[in-house]
């Protein structure tokens, strides 16, 4: 900047010196100098049109450039610093450029008539079958995941049974009860099935109308089945005595139940039966008169007429049906009526009749070859029905059953283990032992129900009931259920040191063990809540003063209803027996005990 500024100075005092006259001289010459260069074809030397390549060229290199004033008195030399890199920088823009205004392959491709006309009905096709399919995929799928439902564990018994020397089974002990995991089916194992029949309720829990046990050998080729009756009475886990058709309600009102409605009624069927059942699958009255229909309705021969004053009908109310003796063609809802009725015979007949309904459906659908239209119907029919058996599981059972002769289906009846009581309610009682040589046949393998192991309990028996809980009155309530059971002998009293207790425990004999497991189960509490001792006594309380109980729920008014499991007591009849000679059972309430006060016969 210095040179710049002495160099103006001195060209402005040569300038001033040497005056006008010289300086635009110099102007004139140059001017001169040019035109002629023009009119001749020549650059002059004064105006060289390569010094600016050169220039470039030089930076370039990285090398000094000396740029020289205008000739003048005095010249000062200017030096610039090299810019290197800068050739590189304006290459890298100029390919920029041309690669931005350069045509896109979608132009030229638009541009070529016959291929942009194949592009646009291609693109027509596409959104014209994605708009169909669209809808239909989504149904499919969220079908899908309807009907096919997570597996639900296995629970292991804890009944350690055993049956002696003359066959009589009998408990020896309690275990742990452990989640087994569910092994997938291998395709070669026997494999035993739940079919349920749902009355699903908008208002209310649903229930399962149908139940039958379906044991199939995929190597034999044959099937074995047989219906359970709804009003059998039998242990619900975790609940207490109902009809066996109150489980799948119960388990769909408690949201805490694995599984739910069809979880429950697996559990309660293993509880009580002793088999482990491996899948379920399920199918509402909806749904059900849909099949029938979808595959033409079928043909029933009709053993003899039946009909029906108080068959349940729209809106809660009444409607007569009847069907006379004979061969006759059913639609869907004539299929239901046929499968629901009973009033005009009973619960027995009416299970036969479910399974002949099956066996006419299931013969329906292999002459239909339904099979290959599996797509079709799950999308149809994916609201109505439920299995956690997968898909690839669900078309090789399919296949598999179509490949059963009708002579190789045998049906199994629990006619000669039941029988009729007509008490408060209508329901059927077992026998046990008959009960376990039938599942017997079912399974191909013994099974022992647990309920033949405990159902003589020793009604006799001591029951003391201490209250460990800080819910308000639950003792009374407790005692009330146990004296509806049969034990007249039971006593109530309050620990002082409530609240300590998390869990309710009841602690027997070896002897009184079966009447333990008896009064667990009525009172909806797990097996493992039976604890063996050799004598049983009043557990010693730590001294706490000052624990009141207070009530954390309101109680409903009006008297407890417990339902026995067998209702058959023979307690207090004879009121000269010496009741000490039967032993004693302790409950000791904790925080888990189901309050009889919220318990409902009819869920």
């Amino acid at each position: 900047m210095d040179v710049l500024l002495a160099w103006n100075a001195e060209t402005h005092t040569a300038l001033s010196e040497t005056g006008a006259t010289e300086y635009f001289g110099n102007v004139r010459r140059r001017a001169n100098a040019r035109s002629s260069a023009r009119v001749s074809g020549h650059v002059g030397a004064s105006r060289q049109p390569n010094v600016g390549e050169r220039r470039y060229q030089t930076l370039r290199a990285g090398q000094t450039t000396e740029v020289h004033a205008p000739s003048g008195p005095t010249l000062a030399v200017v030096k610039t610093t090299p810019v290197s890199g800068l050739g590189n920088q304006l290459a890298a823009l100029r390919a920029a450029q041309d690669k931005y205004h350069a045509p896109k392959w979608w132009s030229r491709f638009a541009a070529h008539p016959v291929k942009s006309g194949l592009a646009a009905v291609l693109l027509l096709f596409l959104i014209t079958i994605g708009a169909i399919a669209g809808p239909i995929a989504w149904r499919s799928y969220s079908a899908y995941k309807q009907i096919f439902n997570t597996p639900i564990p296995q629970v292991q018994s804890a009944l350690d049974v055993q049956v002696n020397d003359e066959g009589t089974p009998y408990l020896v002990g309690i275990n742990e009860t452990q989640v087994a995991e569910v092994a997938d089916w291998d395709g070669t194992s026997r494999i035993t099935i739940l079919l349920m029949g749902v009355d699903r309720r908008e208002d209310e829990p649903s229930r399962s109308d149908t139940m039958i046990l379906v044991n199939i050998d995929p190597v034999a080729k044959t099937a074995r089945m047989i219906s359970i009756p709804r009003d059998l009475r039998v242990f619900v886990p975790g609940k207490g005595v109902y009809k066996i058709n109150a489980a799948y309600a119960l388990g769909d009102y408690d949201k805490s139940v694995a599984g739910g409605g069809p979880g429950l009624t697996m559990r309660t069927l293993e509880a009580n039966f002793g088999i482990d059942i491996n899948y379920y699958a399920e199918i509402d009255f909806d749904g059900f008169t849909k099949i029938v229909d979808t595959v033409g309705g079928v043909t029933i021969d009709v053993p003899y007429p039946i009909k029906d004053n108080e068959y349940p009908g729209p809106g809660n109310q009444y409607m007569r049906i009847y069907f006379p003796a004979g061969w006759q063609h059913m639609d869907g809802e004539q299929v239901l009526q046929y499968a629901r009725t009973r009033h005009d015979d009973s619960d027995l007949y009416r299970s036969k009749r479910q399974q002949q309904i099956l066996l006419a459906l299931r013969q329906q659908a292999v002459s239909l070859d339904l099979i290959e239209k599996a797509p079709q119907l799950i999308q149809d029919f994916g609201d109505a029905i439920g299995t956690d058996l997968s898909p690839t599981q669900a078309v090789k059972l399919a296949r598999l059953a179509s490949e059963i002769g009708p002579d190789q289906i045998q049906q199994l009846s629990l006619d000669s283990a039941i029988w009729a009581v007509e008490d408060t309610e209508y329901y059927f009682q077992a026998n046990w032992e008959v009960v376990g040589d039938i599942m017997s046949d079912l399974t191909g393998e013994e099974i022992v129900p647990p309920n033949a192991t405990i159902d003589d309990p020793n009604f006799d028996v001591q029951v003391s009931i201490l209250d460990g809980s800080l819910i308000y009155g639950l003792g009374p309530r407790v005692l009330e259920s146990v004296n509806g059971l049969g034990f007249a002998n039971a006593t109530t009293a309050d620990l002082p040191d409530a609240g300590n207790y998390p869990t309710t425990e009841i602690y027997v004999s070896q002897e009184n063990l079966p009447t333990g497991v008896y009064l667990a189960r009525s009172l909806g509490l797990p097996d493992t809540a039976v604890k063996i001792t050799d004598n049983p006594t009043t557990p010693t309380p730590a001294d706490t003063s000052g624990v009141v109980k207070v009530e954390e729920t309101p109680v409903p008014e009006g008297t407890v209803q417990v339902s026995s499991m067998f209702p058959t007591s023979t307690a207090g009849a004879d009121d000269d027996a010496d009741k000490g000679d039967a032993g004693v059972i302790i409950i000791r309430m904790g925080d888990d005990m189901p309050d009889p006060a919220w318990y409902s016969p009819v869920p």
